[in-house]
Formats: structure tokens, C-alpha cells, sequence
């Protein structure tokens, strides 16, 4: 098991990179159908973000020239990625919406 890019060489590049990290903020209350999964897997922080700090802090580098990054997100996640994005040297990213028309999906495309 790794921590993100950690089981890879430092040079290696993706064109694709997909990931349902977690991001669930620190102390929500969840539906009681996720009480079996472990805590790691789903919480992230005092704003559910750390995961994709760490992601985000990589990518740049980790992406192949038009490589890209999806992820899954909290619906409430996507200005505050857009911003991560921006810290960490990225372009704007995509916000999309699943099947039920609600934002769940960040979409990062490398240059």
C-alpha cells in the first residue's frame, strides 16, 4: 500500500490519474451505511481537503503533458478545489456533475 504517488518513481508521469480520496471533513456525521468503512478512507481534515492538498501539490508534475486527474468531491468541495488547484500551480479545474445532476467530480487537464 502507498500514499498516493509514494509507490512510484519520482519521475514517472501518467496521462491518466483517477482517485476517490477522502474528503470528508473532520467530525461529520455520516449515513449509518458507511459505519463499516475505515475512518482513513473517509475523512480529511478540518475541511475535508488534505488529500487533496497532497494530490494537488504533485500533480503538476506527475500529469504528462495533456494528462488527466479526475477525482471524486463532497458536493460543497468545488470553489474550495478551484482554489487548491491555483495554490498548488494548476489549471482552473472542471467541476461535473454524476448522474443526478449534483457537482461530485474535479477534473484537473494538464497543459
Amino acid at each position: 500500500m502507498g500514499d498516493f504517488f509514494e509507490a512510484f518513481a519520482s519521475e514517472a508521469r501518467f496521462d491518466l490519474i483517477t482517485a476517490n480520496p477522502p474528503y470528508v471533513a473532520d467530525g461529520t456525521t455520516l449515513a449509518p451505511e458507511l459505519a463499516h468503512e475505515p475512518q482513513v478512507a473517509l475523512y480529511a481534515g478540518h475541511d475535508g481537503l488534505a488529500a487533496y492538498r497532497r494530490i494537488f501539490s504533485e500533480l503538476a508534475r506527475r500529469l504528462a503533458p495533456g494528462g488527466i486527474f479526475m477525482g471524486e468531491m463532497a458536493l460543497e468541495q468545488g470553489p474550495a478545489l478551484c482554489t487548491v488547484a491555483a495554490q498548488s500551480g494548476l489549471p482552473t479545474p472542471e467541476i461535473r456533475p454524476d448522474m443526478t445532476g449534483r457537482p461530485r467530480f474535479v477534473i484537473v487537464r494538464q497543459r
